[in-house]
């Protein structure tokens, strides 16, 4: 396994963490000036009329969970590797009340943990630790869940969807997607029931009660082509080109999996320092004892399905769903169920639970394989431009006015992937020729 290292301490978060679920897109201006930070010229402009947008339908098929983590609560940070999500406390009556969100709220995770570094760094340190030899040079993008969201946002939406800017860099034939956000966290803002209602609906893992988020990072297959990772195929002239998608997102919830030996998924750790000697555990308690972030598994690596996902909205009776919003997000990561809880200033309905391939769910599965086969094809169009650059140039995604543009930044700015990352990616793999 690779070596995650720092360069200084980490200092210890503040405050009492709670998951950032409240927040909706539009709430920032669109004239926001960290998109543009740090940039140095427009090397391309995407026209969202030039995508092809009717040309087919795509269906994913065949997830495949590659790894997963879990932040905790611990004085350097610490993910858990498997982990797991919070678990949906069906035993417990039905949350009837609970108080509007408080202190911190997590706009990004991972952003507001690694501090000055790349936040990606736990997505590859949970890869290497579930998965022996994983192959990184087979892989056209490396996204989140949250950056593909945006871009079928520009496609379905150009002239009113805020502004965003995703950092990219090119390493080999990959190009990797950094979420970028103005800030990391909110403090002091009261904007819903959601985190609360998690709280009051959940209880925390045996043995990871100070978890405080949960990451997984799939692949999948379009059209039943039986391949392992998301291969999105784009038909240009008489040629294919097949897209290999690594995703990372975000997950609520869990029903509770059943173990043959009875043990609780994250019950009994053995522990390794990502920047020490990988025999001796890291020591929780002592801050800043570990040279880099820590992480730790559980012996069995067992891990929970994809089928006991759970995405957990809560809205006010008198606002109607967004479905708009809501599906891609369930899609995209192939979240299995849908639980949602309306309120009326924070007092509660049942909970309603719906499943991503219900009846209910069938005209936003229609809509969302059309929106698929025209993000494909933008995605087409960001791969070839972005390979047009040298490696190693540092490149943005900017979405401003209602254009979607590549820019080259500055060298050394954005949050660099490390040298520990970038020998991944290089293996001989063919690139597909350009249209």
């Amino acid at each position: 396994m690779a070596a995650y290292t720092r360069d200084e301490r980490w200092p210890p978060t503040r405050g009492k963490p709670t998951d950032y679920r409240s927040r909706q897109p539009g709430a920032r201006s669109s004239n926001t000036p960290f998109v543009l930070k740090d940039l140095e010229k427009r090397v391309a402009t995407l026209s969202v009329d030039s995508t092809g947008f009717a040309s087919e339908l795509v269906r994913l098929r065949h997830v495949r969970l590659v790894a997963s983590y879990s932040w905790i609560d611990a004085p350097v940070p610490t993910i858990v590797v498997p982990g797991s999500p919070w678990i949906w406390a069906d035993e417990r009556p039905p949350v009837k009340q609970v108080p509007l969100d408080a202190g911190i709220q997590y706009i990004h995770h991972d952003a507001s943990k690694m501090g000055n570094h790349s936040p990606m760094l736990p997505f590859f340190a949970a890869i290497d630790a579930m998965n022996d030899d994983f192959a990184y040079a087979d892989l056209d993008l490396v996204t989140d869940r949250n950056s593909l969201r945006k871009l079928l946002r520009y496609i379905d939406n150009a002239c009113t969807e805020d502004d965003f800017r995703i950092d990219v860099d090119l390493v080999g034939k990959t190009c990797l997607f950094t979420r970028q956000e103005e800030a990391a966290t909110l403090v002091g803002q009261q904007t819903g029931y959601g985190n609360e209602y998690l709280k009051a609906a959940t209880r925390a893992p045996v043995g990871c009660d100070k978890m405080v988020d949960h990451r997984r990072i799939i692949t999948y297959v379009s059209r039943d082509r039986g391949l392992c990772k998301m291969s999105v195929t784009v038909h240009c002239s008489l040629e294919i080109w097949e897209f290999e998608h690594l995703l990372g997102f975000a997950a609520d919830a869990c029903t509770e999996t059943k173990h043959d030996d009875d043990d609780d998924l994250l019950a009994s750790f053995s522990s390794l320092s990502l920047g020490g000697n990988a025999d001796k555990p890291s020591k929780l308690n002592e801050p800043g004892s570990a040279a880099g972030f820590d992480i730790q598994f559980t012996s069995s690596r067992s891990v929970v399905p994809q089928a006991n996902l759970i995405e957990v909205k809560t809205r006010s009776i008198y606002r109607e769903p967004n479905w708009k919003e809501i599906y891609p997000q369930l899609y995209l990561s192939q979240t299995a169920w849908l639980y949602t809880a309306k309120h009326n200033r924070g007092v509660f309905e049942p909970v309603e639970k719906i499943s991503l391939t219900g009846e209910e769910m069938r005209p936003y599965a229609e809509m969302m394989e059309g929106s698929l086969g025209k993000l494909k094809n933008l995605l087409k169009m960001i791969l070839k431009a972005v390979r047009k650059q040298e490696e190693g140039v540092p490149l943005s995604l900017v979405r401003q006015g209602g254009t979607l543009s590549l820019w080259r930044r500055k060298k050394g700015s954005g949050k660099p992937l490390g040298e520990e990352i970038r020998p991944k990616f290089k293996g001989k793999v063919p690139v597909a020729p350009s249209a």
